[in-house]
């Protein structure tokens, strides 16, 4: 019988997975500090393997994606538990998975930062392909300016924040033309930022309520209706070949993702935890907008 139990202990918390009468291996995990309470509630006390419906209250796209790599270890046949080990970004979590400090980081990462660095992890096949990373433009529930922006002019006029170590967003952000670019150190500043609207707009992922607003610590942000941008990079888990018994994990990974796309079910959790939202499909995109104009001025 399996059971599930939280324990916080000083910098790490254990979540056995399954339990059995044979001591099972204990597979490290990064997650990231503001997101442990999330993904607690999230699971409430529910048996990871149980879980079939991926929305509700505390869905989101990296809440989730952490339920989906430990079935997909699970039902690749690598019986296991897991510890969440808590880092404090994700450059922060790339430096511990490639030291081997921890087997898997909680969330896919791009593939072109696992790229510098490739031969430190065994590289799933993506979760995510390269076009189909699509997010939206947020803001203030009160930045009338930012709310009200609808043409490609009004929208690059807006400031907008990022971070470095976030390469993929970063690069677009510049490429796309944004001339007011105020940079944040991580999801937390930006989401201050945004908020207390010191920079109008930021990337975002959509979320799954009707109105897909983000409620982070007593912060909201909201997206500026019809419009997303595309991240072009693909994303995928990695394994660190530091860790012990990396390669069986890996191939137990490949194996649990193949079973989950022929059930359908990683496409479902993404519908349902909001990340391709029904109402936002038919959204134009900002950068097909940004390259039609470059264009016409040839």
């Amino acid at each position: 019988m399996r059971t599930i139990i939280t324990f916080v202990v000083f910098l790490c918390f254990v979540w056995p997975t399954a339990a059995s009468s044979k001591t099972l291996p204990e597979i490290p995990f990064s997650i990231y500090k503001h997101e442990q309470k999330a993904y607690v509630k999230f699971i409430a006390g529910r048996d990871v393997y149980d879980i079939d419906f991926y929305g509700g209250q505390y869905a989101r796209r990296d809440i989730v994606e952490r339920v989906l790599i430990q079935q997909a270890i699970w039902f690749g046949g690598y019986e296991h538990t897991v510890k969440w080990f808590p880092v404090q970004n994700y450059s922060h979590g790339l430096q511990k998975l490639a030291s081997g400090r921890v087997a898997l980081m909680g969330t896919p990462s791009w593939l072109s930062d696992l790229n510098k660095d490739k031969s430190s992890y065994l590289i799933t096949d993506p979760i995510i392909n390269k076009n189909d990373f699509l997010v939206g433009i947020y803001t203030s529930p009160y930045n009338r300016d930012a709310l009200k922006a609808k043409t490609l002019d009004e929208i690059l006029a807006l400031s907008i924040t990022s971070t470095r170590y976030w390469f993929v967003d970063w690069r677009t952000v510049k490429v796309l033309g944004f001339n007011r670019v105020v940079e944040s150190r991580s999801w937390v500043d930006i989401v201050g930022k945004v908020s207390k609207m010191q920079a109008d707009i930021t990337l975002a992922p959509f979320e799954a309520s009707p109105d897909m607003k983000i409620d982070f610590f007593g912060q909201t942000l909201v997206p500026i209706r019809d419009i997303r941008v595309a991240l072009h990079d693909s994303r995928h888990y990695a394994v660190s070949k530091a860790f012990p018994d990396s390669e069986n994990i890996h191939k137990a990974i490949q194996k649990g993702f193949r079973l989950m796309r022929a059930q359908g079910r990683i496409k479902r959790a993404y519908v349902e935890c909001g990340f391709y939202h029904p109402d936002t499909q038919s959204w134009p995109v900002l950068n097909d907008m940004v390259r039609a104009r470059a264009q016409l001025a040839q």
